[in-house]
Formats: structure tokens, C-alpha cells, sequence
């Protein structure tokens, strides 16, 4: 399984979350769907709107 560092995970969620609200399936060039999957959900179960 791939690690990625805290900062590349927060920029990705950063940008899943409004108001660029990009999509998993255009983020997927740099990270693995998957994994971005997992982040959506964690976030949204901390109260954040990631979609």
C-alpha cells in the first residue's frame, strides 16, 4: 500500500471539498481511487462536506 504525506492528502481533500468540489474521478491522475474514497469518508465522519 502506497503512503502518501499528511500535506498531499489535505490538498487533495481540499480540493473534493467546496468550492471546487472536484470530482474523485478527475483526482484519480495523481492519487489511487481508492484511497481517495477512504479520505472522503473520514472527513465527512469528522462533520466536513467533502464530495
Amino acid at each position: 500500500m502506497k503512503h502518501y504525506s499528511l500535506e498531499r492528502k489535505e490538498v487533495a481533500v481540499q480540493k473534493m471539498m467546496p468550492p471546487s468540489n472536484t470530482p474523485i474521478a478527475t483526482l484519480t491522475r495523481h492519487h489511487r481511487g481508492n484511497t481517495l474514497y477512504n479520505w472522503r469518508k473520514q472527513t465527512n465522519s469528522r462533520g466536513l462536506t467533502v464530495y
